[in-house]
């Protein structure tokens, strides 16, 4: 059509100007920006559309270049449909066409908004590229499916963090063996996504890829949607929406981590966050170390004296006015947790059913008072719940027997509308506490599973204590009948129970 009516009104030098792809609500298009530029050179003399909306649907920005720019540069505008021709002068009707544009730009805008959240209400995937581990079903577009090349790759990255790796630490490990980061996967599998850097450094993982994984949901066959947004129709930029607002479909597709597994990783994983000290000291014991008074975490430093010693990070930060140092030298905790693992081993496997028994004993009884307590919080909510309705009951009747006015009426229920609010919430939560029963004679079997891979034990690394321990408290030392002592608890990981010493 352009072509057709340049050449029946003898406009020769003809340069075509296509930027398919890219919304007309933003003059930041690459081809737009190369049109303005060959006009500020003076290469251009006439432009041609096919109508006013392929200029822009921005009617401040497409006034800004109807009124100012093309004149100022002497440039001869023509939108063929809308016979606008400023050779002929530009007629008062065309700044409402403009208007006219861009609100059926913001129409479609929310349009599409809305046909997305409705998908996405219904559990359909509607993200431009599946996530790290899946693939769009060939068959339906909007169904995930679990993509058997990448896929081991998120398996094995789930596991380096349960076996304590920092996210460094295996970034560096996916990049000595040549695995294809997610960016540059896309661009292997479609061929699109391009970017130099991703395809000069394909296999430069990065800390917040993981990070993001790790944290992912999606992992576990739930949808994840609604978690980035843009402020307006004309922005391209995403920003984060807070995660009470996210829409999550929950098993939509084929899982590729467990609960279990996807809880280890996330508990470990970001009470690891420091790159360890070359010697792997660090790494061993990072994040387990706790406090028992401030409950901060204790930091391995090197004394003058040649050994090394764990403090409480509070203490070194401010001084003996807010915490005691709790010193502890890195070879007593060795030797203190190793011991108390192999102890623990030997519990469980030379009488396995006396130990289940014990296990659960405490358990039960911990699940049980937790469980009255949260259903007295319930009653307790339910009750001002109803005393609430009642009182609202009561002003609505006043004002209607205009003992009251509305407006009188309306503030007097605005904050009980907040306070019934947040007491549904916290029901909610509660309840959801409650029903979360955990099989606990299932958790104890599993540990005893895992402490039988360790029956045999002749020294301790990260995989080892993060895979056995949850937390390591450790107690300041005390002068008891003239002898030195420092207590140490340990809490293991599925039993729930601590196990002290010192």
């Amino acid at each position: 059509m352009l072509y057709q009516y340049a050449k029946e009104h003898h406009f020769t030098n003809i340069v075509y100007y296509v930027d398919d792809g890219y919304s007309g609500t933003t003059f930041d298009r690459p081809e737009f920006q190369r049109l303005k530029n060959d006009i500020e050179k003076g290469k251009v003399g006439v432009v041609i559309v096919k109508d006013l909306s392929r200029l822009g649907r921005d009617h401040i920005m497409t006034g800004y270049y109807l009124e100012h720019f093309f004149p100022e540069y002497k440039v001869r505008f023509i939108a063929i449909n809308d016979d606008v021709d400023s050779e002929k002068g530009i007629n008062d009707f065309t700044p409402f066409k403009n208007i006219m544009n861009e609100w059926y730009a913001k129409d479609i805008s929310k349009k599409i908004r809305s046909a997305y959240k409705i998908k996405a209400m219904n559990g359909e995937f509607t993200g431009a590229y599946a996530p790290y581990g899946y693939k769009k079903n060939p068959n339906n577009k909007h169904q995930l499916i679990v993509n058997d090349e990448t896929a081991p790759v998120v398996k094995r990255i789930f596991q380096m963090a349960c076996d304590g790796l920092t996210a460094y630490q295996i970034c560096r490990v996916l990049k000595n063996e040549k695995i294809l980061k997610p960016r540059a996967q896309v661009i292997n599998d479609t061929g699109r996504y391009y970017n130099p850097l991703w395809v000069k450094h394909p296999y430069d993982w990065s800390t917040m890829t993981i990070y993001a994984m790790i944290k992912n949901e999606e992992y576990l066959g739930h949808l994840v949607c609604n978690k980035a947004s843009t402020s307006s129709y004309k922005s391209k930029k995403l920003l984060p929406v807070d995660k009470d607002k996210w829409i999550i479909k929950r098993n939509t597709h084929e899982a590729i981590i467990d609960e279990e597994t996807f809880k280890r990783a996330n508990e470990i994983f970001y009470r690891i966050k420091k790159r360890p000290k070359k010697d792997g000291k660090r790494s061993m014991f990072s994040g387990l170390l706790r406090c028992d008074v401030c409950g901060k975490a204790l930091s391995l430093y090197s004394s003058d004296k040649k050994w090394d010693s764990f403090c409480c990070v509070t203490y070194r930060s401010f001084g003996k006015s807010y915490c005691s140092a709790h010193y502890i030298r890195y070879e007593n905790l060795y030797d203190f947790v190793l011991n108390d693992i192999r102890k623990q081993i030997k519990l469980a496997l030379n009488d396995k059913e006396a130990f289940i028994k014990s296990i659960m004993i405490n358990t039960n009884q911990n699940e049980q008072k937790s469980k009255f307590l949260y259903e007295k919080e319930i009653k307790k909510h339910e009750a001002r719940l109803n005393e609430l309705q009642k009182i609202e009951k009561r002003l609505y009747e006043d004002m209607a027997l205009e003992r009251i006015t509305p407006e009188m009426f309306g503030n007097l229920t605005k904050d009980y509308e907040v306070e019934k609010k947040n007491l549904k919430k916290r029901i909610e939560e509660l309840s959801n506490a409650i029903n979360l029963n955990k099989d606990t004679e299932k958790q104890v079997q599993h540990f005893i599973e895992l402490i039988e891979k360790y029956k045999n034990i002749k020294e301790l690394d990260a995989k080892i204590l993060n895979e056995l321990i949850n937390k390591i408290v450790v107690y300041e030392r005390e002068i008891i009948n003239g002898v030195r002592t420092q207590k140490i608890e340990i809490e293991y990981n599925f039993v729930n129970k601590i196990k002290n010493g010192s």
